[in-house]
């Protein structure tokens, strides 16, 4: 944080968390009143979207007795995509059970190729696994879901702050 003649040039400063503010007030007293939590936005999105848990559920055709699995890949050497893509293609008609896919954006720009979203979408959804747009907020979709098989990806954090059953795979 800078200090220029012993004063901040800033009126506010954004800190992600009460530790982060503590260290600083340490550092700085002169910073006391100046610094701001702001946490993460996205987990304050997810926390507070688990409120709505069941109205997402609903939205995304899941019933009281379905079972949603949230699917989270990394993209490049580390991606699941092109073999979770086959094991869903494949997937029986089994109408509990419902796969909920999270792509990386990075995952549709693969060999310098762009991927057809909707090509993807319609493939996987005759199967019932519901294909997450990639320029859509996630949290609805991962507040559905009731555990996760995941790779190295920071959704795996994510999900992980829904207290829900959590399959790593990765590494």
């Amino acid at each position: 944080m800078p200090i220029v003649h012993g004063h901040s040039p800033y009126n506010l400063v954004a800190c992600k968390s009460r530790r982060e503010i503590e260290r600083a007030l340490k550092l700085r007293p002169e910073l006391q009143g100046k610094l701001v939590l702001v946490g993460d936005p996205m987990a304050d999105d997810l926390m507070e979207g688990d409120a709505h848990r069941q109205a997402f559920r609903a939205k995304f055709g899941f019933g009281p007795e379905d079972t949603a699995i949230g699917l989270f890949s990394s993209w490049g050497e580390l991606s699941y995509f092109e073999r979770w893509q086959e094991l869903l293609r494949s997937r029986r008609d089994q109408r509990s059970l419902h796969f909920v896919f999270f792509l990386h954006p990075n995952d549709l720009l693969q060999k310098n190729q762009r991927r057809d979203f909707r090509e993807l979408e319609s493939s996987l959804e005759c199967r019932g696994v519901i294909l997450v747009p990639p320029n859509e907020e996630f949290y609805p979709y991962m507040c559905a879901c009731d555990a996760a098989i995941a790779g190295d990806t920071s959704m795996t954090l994510y999900f992980s702050l829904l207290l829900r059953p959590l399959f790593y795979c990765g590494g």
